[in-house]
């Protein structure tokens, strides 16, 4: 055989051997996620066979590639004689020269200790560095700083391998260098950990903001897989290499796991086992990518659910157009109208309450109306709705002239849906929307409560930060003055201090464009939001406490610091002789996630981590309730006008006055449906669309897009893990639910996706 024809024979053996290794890597992955997924309740033997099929295909085309790349890698390296170079700075063999081996661990433990360093230095002073108000000097200060690590960090590099010189050389003289002698086992200390310690971590913790580019911090685990096979087959049959079969038994068991995995997914139940894991998903998520023929963003293999695969204008995704014979959202039937599922009750009761509003003691007047809204924060982390920490204490201080509600829930988790829901009084998948600065807008048919008010003579302003105003303009409509935050235009550093400078552009407005006092003629409607504490979290400890500096004692800080400007301006409506004219509500407009399900932030998904919130109702006279009973953020706009004395006018809402849960449950529904929706905003988060509902002590959650669904008991499951939909234990409950949940669309918002 010419060197020519061994090298080549070599390159396929070594092809071969790769797509071998990767695809066992694989396969074990997917066994263990799969297993995992069964042992949460979120899986069956058919969820793992799925894992393991999905993962089998996708390791092997890895395999492949890794295959190509190292031999790529290989001839370069022999024609630069690296392999050489390679050997004698890693070679055991005692009677070589041991210079070499010396030199070179000294130089990785120098760079090690330099790179320490460099990300450390960055860390701590880029952090000190974002409080620098003037960008331009920040963006100077940065460069400066950063050179002066830079340099530092070679230095440290060189220093620290001349001193570790001596040391590695006693060692060597003991062990011979590098350490342990086991090529496995050297691929797991020296590339596989290490890559899993710095890989890992955001991984898991950001895997559902990731989505598919998780794939880039995965790939870079594989050689942990790969060592563990390695060290596996070396251990059982003390091979150095595993037997390789013939190419075509390659190609035979690629299209098995092929078809295997495209004929599991299609059960419901494999579907959801495999959106529990992390690997798996990803192999399925870029199969059913690679198989979306269209381009319409489903797949009609692997649990697409795709009925047209050929044809973008049908999908999971696509608008239903009632009537015309077609199925185009792929449910497997055309829709005759939209309209609410059975027992759908839209308006469980009238929006008011006159028994509600008599036992409350509200006497019906042109109050003012100051809205707080404050962004993200979710109802455990609030003092007034059970959190251990004290972080509302100048709220918890007019509790006893309030209505506290402990079971409020928003209609969304993202804030383009919830404060629209919140100034029209409707459901998201009530309001007919529009497209607009990148983001979804109520349509300008509908009555905003600003304009309700204008009716009446209302003189209105809504405070908000530069991104609200410019992507979520929709809210703004019937305002007669919008004030934004960022004073500059710029978000630094101003998102920072967004409940000081909000709050101070309120009472500016109030002292400068209303006629104040007890007795002013002109009543007026304030809408205030601030993005504290929205991420990223700081820390205020000029005005808050400093809990710590994890993640979420930063929030608990961001939380102390909006309620501590709220009193603030409390204060200067009792100075102004303003706060028993005027009703006071303060609530978030979603909550947050840190990890309960797999995701971090929010505007992801509508469990209680993202929906519960505070809420708390101040109406001059109204006595005070703490209210247990589930209410709605949709909510709040007629018990306003009920306090007002209004009637809704043109406006067609479907909330219910919070004066009746609290003052006249009887009159109330306990298995009212509350739903939520929220849907992918950005390519970056995926393709989702997901819709709950909530009855008595059961939620049903939906995701459009995959067809999958959940039910939790949200009594005895609190933190709602488990799924009874893969249990089949309430399939009676389950029917009734998603009835509920089908119905629940009566506006557009199935049409005007943002992502594909």
């Amino acid at each position: 055989m010419t060197r020519p024809q061994r090298r080549c024979y070599n390159a396929r053996v070594n092809l071969r051997g790769h797509v071998l290794l990767l695809a066992s890597c694989a396969v074990l992955i997917g066994l263990v996620e799969g297993v995992v997924a069964v042992a949460q309740g979120k899986g069956g033997v058919l969820g793992i066979v799925a894992s393991m099929a999905a993962l089998a295909v996708v390791g092997a085309l890895l395999g492949l590639l890794q295959g190509l790349v190292v031999t790529g890698l290989r001839r370069v390296a022999e024609r630069l004689e690296l392999p050489a170079w390679w050997r004698r700075h890693t070679s055991s063999d005692r009677a070589a020269a041991r210079e070499p081996v010396v030199a070179l661990h000294s130089g990785v433990v120098g760079v090690v200790a330099g790179a320490a360093l460099l990300l450390g230095g960055l860390w701590v002073g880029l952090g000190a560095l974002r409080d620098v108000a003037d960008d331009a000097l920040r963006r100077e200060l940065t460069v400066l700083y950063a050179t002066f690590v830079l340099v530092a960090a070679v230095g440290v590099a060189l220093l620290v391998a001349r001193l570790v010189g001596p040391v590695l050389r006693r060692i060597d003289e003991r062990v011979a260098l590098p350490w342990p002698h086991q090529p496995g086992l050297q691929l797991l200390l020296y590339a596989a950990l290490p890559a899993a310690a710095i890989l890992l971590p955001p991984l898991l913790r950001h895997r559902a903001v990731l989505g598919m580019a998780a794939l880039a911090l995965l790939l870079p685990l594989l050689p942990i897989g790969e060592a563990i096979v390695l060290a596996g087959w070396r251990a059982a049959t003390r091979r150095r290499q595993p037997p390789l079969p013939r190419p075509r038994w390659f190609a035979v068991g690629w299209v098995l796991a092929l078809v295997v995995a495209a004929l599991v997914l299609r059960a419901p139940s494999a579907a959801s086992a495999v959106q529990a894991t992390v690997a798996s998903k990803l192999a399925v998520d870029g199969l059913r990518s690679a198989s979306d023929f269209d381009r319409d963003g489903a797949s009609s293999l692997f649990g697409g659910r795709d009925c047209a695969p050929f044809d973008a204008r049908r999908s999971p995704s696509a608008g239903e157009i009632p009537g015309n014979g077609v199925d185009e959202d792929c449910d497997g039937k055309d829709a005759e109208g939209r309209r609410p599922g059975p027992g759908v009750e839209r308006r469980a009761v009238s929006w008011s309450s006159p028994r509600g509003r008599e036992r409350a003691k509200v006497r019906p007047d042109r109050y003012n109306v100051v809205w707080v809204i404050v962004d993200a924060i979710r109802a455990d982390r609030a003092g007034i709705t059970g959190a251990k920490r004290a972080t509302t204490p100048f709220l918890s201080s007019i509790a006893d002239e309030s209505l506290v509600f402990q079971q409020a829930f928003s209609q969304s988790s993202a804030t383009m849906l919830s404060i629209p829901s919140m100034l029209t009084g409707l459901d998201p998948g009530s309001i007919e929307w529009d497209k607009g600065g990148g983001k979804l807008q109520p349509a300008k048919n509908h009555l905003m409560f600003a304009e309700r008010l204008k009716q009446e003579g209302y003189r209105s302003a809504i405070v908000v930060d530069g991104y609200m105003r410019k992507a979520v303009f929709g809210i703004n409509q019937g305002f007669d003055d919008v004030l934004d935050i960022w004073l500059d235009g710029n978000r630094k550093p101003w998102h920072e201090r967004s409940a000081a400078v909000g709050t101070t552009l309120a009472i500016d407005w109030l002292e400068k464009d209303t006629e104040l006092g007890p007795d002013a003629g002109q009543p007026f409607f304030l809408l205030l939001y601030t993005s504290n504490p929205h991420d990223p979290y700081v820390v205020h400890p000029e005005y808050a406490a400093d809990y710590g500096k994890s993640e979420m004692d930063r929030y608990d800080s961001e939380i102390a610091f909006a309620d501590r400007w709220t009193g603030f301006f409390i204060d200067y409506l009792r100075y102004r002789q303003l706060w028993d004219k005027t009703i006071f509500v303060f609530t978030a407009d979603h909550g947050e996630e840190f990890g309960e399900h797999g995701g971090k932030i929010h505007a992801y998904t509508c469990y209680h981590e993202s929906v519960h919130v505070p809420l708390l109702v101040r109406v001059p006279g109204m006595e005070a309730a703490n209210v247990t009973r589930r209410v709605g953020l949709m909510d709040i706009l007629p018990t306003l006008l009920e306090a007002l004395g209004l009637e809704p006018g043109r406006m067609q809402i479907e909330g219910q006055t919070l004066l009746a849960p609290a003052f006249a449950p009887e009159e109330t529904d306990e298995q009212r449906p509350l739903f939520c929706a929220v849907l992918s905003q950005k390519s970056k988060q995926g393709n989702f669309f997901r819709r709950s509902v909530r009855v008595g002590d059961r939620m049903l959650v939906h995701e459009e897009v995959s067809d999958e669904w959940e039910l939790y008991d949200t009594v005895k499951d609190t933190d709602e893990t488990r799924n009874l939909v893969s249990e089949g234990s309430e399939a009676v409950t389950l029917s009734a639910l998603r009835g509920l949940i089908d119905g629940s669309i009566t506006g557009n918002l199935s049409d005007r996706k943002l992502t594909r």
